[in-house]
């Protein structure tokens, strides 16, 4: 980037805009990582003529940089999804909109902004994030399972440090032990130092000499997200806390997981949460299927080929009467499944929600839950629960906490095992 700007300037025409801003000195000393200097392509003659202004894409990265900074100065860190929604709320000049992904939109912010950076999950992160809230986030006291029968249980500093810098990439290095140990028992991970990695507290009425790190004094470690043999299974125990409070709580949810893993876990819900599963697309089906059999035409068969006709085409505008009826009943009917008094409406086989042009009406039906009417709960299945939750590639606004993501060990009930042996 640099030679571009250097050759650029030397240039008859110069075509890329700078923008230069201080950082304020810390401690009487420049800032270490320098100004910040964003880069703009002015449009050319051959560009597009809603091609926006090389000023206009520089007030545009300020502006994304400045709701970075406001988000990563929350006091709960932002899902990625209210971080989508906050950034897509940013005016963008011309057809910028259109060329800028949701992910570089992300990190544009964090380039342009004063003091946030981006996680790979598109989360939005203050650079100075406290270490004590970087590891609990980062699950990073978790002492994995033991290689080896021999080798026991144990985790190094080096670990808890890469897992940190894995969530966290531009924090500060943690330092050493002994100096970490504070920091892990502030963050709620109840580990002792043995020889040259930390280790679990020892099981009842076990004794040592070595000091143990831990908030309070206990003889007994219960099962828990912060004492799971590995992340996986304390990623599993912490979707089961999340579940067991929106039972109580009711309101909207969206579940993301596993596509292998969709049926399985859908069984797992209605039958340990009471979760009420209504299948969407046949919901939906069922009532357009009705729709266009009372008419000798058009027939199914002429409904189906439509599916993938040209937009703006007899047959789709005529498809897309058909839909917009189909949902006139079906919205009613799953609006009727709420219920305050029962377990939450599961909605599944729901991609035709995206499909055919019904987000809204998911909408309402969340909206609804939120105001106290009964619980929603949407399982989304995806190539990756930990993305956030989409429907046939759309992605699912969901408010803050609103998303649980069900890892492979939630759904095989493999932290259950664990609590129950014990």
């Amino acid at each position: 980037m640099r030679a571009a700007v250097e050759v650029d300037a030397l240039a008859d025409q110069p075509r890329l805009l700078l923008r230069r801003h201080a950082r304020a000195d810390i401690n009487g000393r420049p800032h270490p990582r320098g100004d910040r200097l964003l880069v703009a392509l002015e449009a050319g003659e051959d560009d597009a003529p809603d091609t926006p202004a090389a000023p206009a894409l520089l007030d545009y990265a300020d502006a994304l940089g400045k709701a970075a900074d406001k988000l990563a100065a929350s006091e709960v860190l932002p899902s990625p999804a209210t971080v989508l929604r906050t950034l897509a709320g940013v005016i963008a000049p011309g057809g910028a909109a259109d060329a800028i992904d949701e992910r570089r939109r992300v990190l544009l912010a964090a380039v342009a902004s004063e003091r946030a950076a981006a996680t790979a999950r598109l989360e939005l992160y203050p650079r100075d994030l406290d270490p004590v809230r970087a590891l609990r986030l980062a699950q990073a006291g978790v002492v994995p399972p033991a290689a080896s029968l021999e080798a026991g249980r144990g985790l190094t500093p080096e670990l808890v440090t890469q897992r940190v810098r894995t969530r966290f990439p531009e924090l500060d290095p943690l330092p050493p032990h002994p100096k970490l140990d504070r920091l892990l028992a502030e963050a709620g991970f109840e580990l002792r130092w043995d020889r040259d990695k930390y280790v679990p507290p020892p099981p009842r009425n076990a004794s040592s000499s070595m000091s143990i790190m831990q908030r309070r004094p206990s003889l007994t470690v219960t099962p828990s997200r912060w004492t799971a043999e590995s992340p996986e299974l304390a990623a599993a125990m912490r979707a089961e806390e999340r579940l067991t409070g929106a039972r109580s709580a009711g309101g909207f949810r969206a579940l993301t997981v596993r596509l292998s893993r969709y049926g399985l876990a859908r069984e797992e819900l209605a039958r340990r949460f009471d979760a009420r599963p209504v299948n969407v697309a046949a919901r939906f089906l069922g009532h357009l299927h009705a729709l266009v059999d009372a008419h000798p035409k058009p027939t199914w068969e002429t409904v189906v080929g439509a599916d993938i006709a040209p937009p703006g085409s007899r047959g789709a505008i005529k498809l897309g009467e058909y839909v917009e009826r189909a949902w006139q009943l079906a919205a009613p009917e799953l609006r009727a499944e709420l219920s305050a008094d029962a377990g939450p409406v599961l909605l599944h086989d729901a991609a035709v929600l995206a499909r055919y042009r019904a987000m809204d009406r998911l909408y309402e039906l969340a909206d609804a839950a939120r105001g106290g009417v009964g619980g929603v709960w949407l399982l989304c299945p995806m190539e990756d629960p930990a993305l956030l939750p989409k429907l046939d590639g759309a992605v699912v606004r969901v408010g803050d906490n609103e998303w649980i993501a069900l890892p492979d060990a939630w759904v095989v009930n493999a932290h259950r095992s664990t609590m129950a042996a014990s």
